[in-house]
């Protein structure tokens, strides 16, 4: 039996970029850059469909006429979602020692200073 309901969906995050024309132009540049055919444009707030641009650079979007001085854009994109890199429980556990670890000690840092450590406190810092 197939799966009744909505179809779960990749979580996605959406990437916008907006401006207003500085002269008339017939291309609008995507900081960036954007995945050819996965972007909606806009210009004046009006949807563009699709075959009224070329977006085949990935970098710049081109269009069959001249786009006027003033004119306000947004290019949106729907990109996946990208969970940042982090440290499991253990990994983090075993790279910060604890208060009740009972650490003591003397460590350098990495920018040369001495720290002291008495039961996971820092005691001092030179």
């Amino acid at each position: 039996m197939g799966y009744i309901g909505v179809e779960p969906v990749t979580k996605a995050s959406r990437v916008r970029t907006y401006g207003t024309t500085q002269s008339d132009t017939t291309s609008i540049s995507v900081p960036g850059g954007f995945t050819p055919d996965n972007i909606e444009v806009f210009l004046d707030g009006l949807y563009l469909q699709p075959t009224d641009y070329d977006d085949s650079s990935g970098s710049n979007l081109v269009f069959p006429q001249t786009i006027p001085s003033g004119t306000d854009y947004i290019v949106m994109e729907a990109r996946n979602f990208v969970v940042a890199d982090h440290y499991t429980k253990s990994e983090s556990d075993s790279r910060y020692p604890l208060k009740s670890d009972g650490v003591s000690g003397t460590f350098t840092t990495n920018d040369g200073k001495t720290v002291t450590v008495t039961d996971g406190i820092i005691t001092e810092i030179v």
